[in-house]
């Protein structure tokens, strides 16, 4: 149909300016007119995750593994999608059957740890994070949150290690600077809390969490 290359370079122009709810538009319109082109149904399926549409996006990923059974892509997809829609019980069990599969993939690994994070489940995602470490030992949001996860375990002087030496595997990132110094808090050590957070600050002096807690144990 003539109409098709005009959707179709609107809807590149729209997604590079970020107009996701006008490019979805002009792919919805693509799709009516070839509703079985699988590379559309997948950009309109990540188009919807752009708006965080996650129902719209787990119908069209659905669709995609049912056309496309073999297709492992798009079982994780669907896991992940699940996960987005606080549905952790229905994600949990499609990661592990992925990772039986693809047992070094760190999107899985990712998620398997967060689902269990977020039924507060801390020793199984402290579990999940370990197991992901083995493969990726620098991986830098699984340090950070094993650290977070043997904090909420109260397991105090463990997290204060890792909050360690994750300042010295990342000593340009901000963020280390204001866990350890919580972690000093734990400790009654607002003296080199305080240090802690001040160097936090030379990494990025415009950190809101740094300042405000700077300024809190200022006051002690």
């Amino acid at each position: 149909p003539e109409n098709y290359p005009l959707y179709s370079a609107l809807a590149l122009a729209y997604e590079l300016q970020q107009d996701y709810e006008h490019a979805l538009e002009m792919y919805e319109n693509m799709l009516a007119l070839n509703p079985d082109d699988d590379r559309l149904i997948e950009q309109t399926m990540k188009i919807h995750l752009y708006l965080e549409q996650y129902e719209d996006a787990l119908e069209y990923a659905q669709a995609l593994k049912e056309r496309n059974p073999d297709n492992d892509r798009f079982d994780l997809q669907i896991a992940i999608l699940q996960y987005e829609l606080k549905r952790y019980d229905e994600a949990l069990p499609l990661l592990r059957s992925f990772l039986e599969r693809h047992p070094e993939s760190l999107d899985a690994l990712t998620y398997l740890a967060l689902c269990f994070e977020r039924k507060e489940q801390f020793e199984d995602a402290l579990r999940e994070w370990k197991a992901l470490l083995e493969l990726y030992p620098k991986h830098y949001e699984a340090r950070m949150r094993m650290g977070l996860t043997l904090d909420r375990l109260k397991r105090y002087d463990e997290a204060f290690r890792v909050f360690q030496d994750n300042r010295d595997m990342f000593p340009d990132e901000a963020e280390v600077y204001l866990f350890l110094g919580f972690a000093y808090n734990h400790q009654k050590d607002y003296q080199n809390a305080l240090k802690t957070f001040d160097e936090g600050l030379t990494k990025d002096g415009e950190h809101v969490a740094l300042t405000f807690y700077r300024g809190a144990a200022l006051e002690r």
